[in-house]
């Protein structure tokens, strides 16, 4: 799962980096989120020495609660038609942990507060991934789209077409041919390598 979820990512960020009507954009951090809450919320601090302190000290809050400031929130982010997108990529979401379940959702209410719109795009059908997470997601802001509807979103906004790609290039089952055997043994058949 891990290494399709990179291969996933990987692929859609390419999709965007050559595409001419969306252009892809950086990653938005905690940090980001921070800086943009204390400039909104902080206009009664006239000092921008107590400014800066107030910063340092959220910033710390955040890496003790979160692990670290620099912890993301999106994969890469594009702008379309004046609306922004914050576009992050999993290719199915099997994590109960409560706190990466949080974080995620946390994310969306964050970019949403930036002016973002969150898009969560899932490789696989939703029926894969846990339903309380996605839904917990959703709820938060998160738009999400699974298997076809991502595919057929990364088409609309950046103009390739990545359902024929894929299926022209990418088949790992093939590519392991001389394990047939032994995987089918264990119980790993085709099924279990389609990407």
């Amino acid at each position: 799962g891990r290494r399709y979820g990179d291969m996933w990512e990987r692929l859609v960020k390419s999709a965007f980096e050559n595409a001419e009507q969306s252009k892809l954009d950086k990653k938005i951090y905690y940090q980001d989120y921070v800086t943009k809450w204390i400039e909104e919320n902080s206009s009664e601090i006239l000092n921008d020495c107590c400014k800066e302190n107030v910063k340092k000290l959220l910033i710390k809050f955040i890496e003790e609660n979160t692990g670290t400031s620099n912890q993301d929130m999106c994969d890469f982010t594009f702008e379309r038609n004046n609306v922004r997108y914050a576009v992050d990529t999993k290719y199915r979401f099997h994590s109960n942990d409560a706190k990466t379940v949080r974080e995620i959702a946390n994310s969306a209410k964050h970019l949403k507060y930036m002016g973002y719109e969150p898009v969560l795009l899932i490789r696989t059908k939703r029926e894969k991934s846990i339903g309380t997470a996605i839904n917990r997601f959703e709820r938060a802001g998160w738009n999400i789209k699974c298997d076809r509807e991502a595919l057929k979103f990364i088409g609309d906004m950046a103009g390739d077409d990545l359902v024929l790609w894929i299926e022209d290039n990418v088949d790992i089952w093939n590519r392991i041919s001389k394990y047939h055997s032994s995987l089918k043994e264990l119980r790993f058949d085709e099924d279990r390598w389609k990407f």
